[in-house]
């Protein structure tokens, strides 16, 4: 598993080049079944850890700056403390941001803006998918408290938001069909749950966390 991405950046890092050829025609046997397909997509996820033990800085489950997850977590939990949180967070990047540029305000606020929504959905896509498992495991152990409960909500409201996105980011071109959307977020969300299975497998086979190590800067 994970043969061609490691091939790839071994290429890459020998000073060599990878290219899309459109001549080229391949053939492959898709899993057309829903286990089958799940149990694939569990297949790759185990390839996380031979990854990150072979290219590590390649191989991150998420990229935040620490304002931004700040900001994001707060955004998601969406309490008038946390919003509040949020905005510090902003308005503190955007004067670093600010500064950096030499006064261009306009250019500032569309920075902070498109790396703080960037950032809003990749917390919530990690969450869903590299920590799925462990996201599970820690809203069944605080299931019986307010705070557990209020995370089991914000976790179902972005696996709903999160799915919608995916759908309308992955519709096909015009004229051809388009999935109905609860079968898209039903099936997404198992193939994340079956992707980070297939992460914390091999993290716990290796036993080593580099796979689910996020790169915080």
């Amino acid at each position: 598993v994970a043969e061609d991405v490691d091939l790839c950046w071994c290429v890459l890092r020998a000073g060599g080049e990878i290219r899309y050829e459109p001549v080229a025609h391949v053939a492959h046997t898709h899993r057309l079944g829903l286990v089958a397909m799940l149990r694939r997509r569990m297949f790759y996820g185990e390839g996380a850890s031979r990854l990150a033990r072979d290219h590590e800085a390649e191989i991150v489950p998420a990229i935040f700056s620490t304002r931004t997850l700040i900001a994001a977590a707060g955004f998601w939990w969406f309490r008038p403390w946390s919003l509040a949180l949020a905005a510090a967070m902003s308005v503190w990047s955007a004067a670093s941001v600010h500064n950096t540029l030499g006064g261009s305000k306009r250019l500032t606020v569309r920075i902070v803006i498109k790396s703080q929504a960037n950032s809003v959905w990749q917390l919530a896509s990690a969450v869903l998918r590299p920590y799925a498992p462990a996201t599970l495991a820690v809203l069944a152990a605080t299931s019986t408290s307010s705070i557990g409960r209020r995370g089991a909500r914000i976790v179902a409201v972005a696996a709903v938001a999160e799915g919608v996105r995916h759908w309308w980011r992955q519709r096909p071109p015009q004229g051809r069909p388009v999935n109905d959307l609860p079968s898209h977020l039903l099936l997404h969300r198992a193939d994340d749950l079956a992707y980070g299975l297939g992460v914390w497998k091999s993290v716990l086979a290796e036993r080593s966390p580099r796979a689910l190590r996020p790169d915080l800067r």
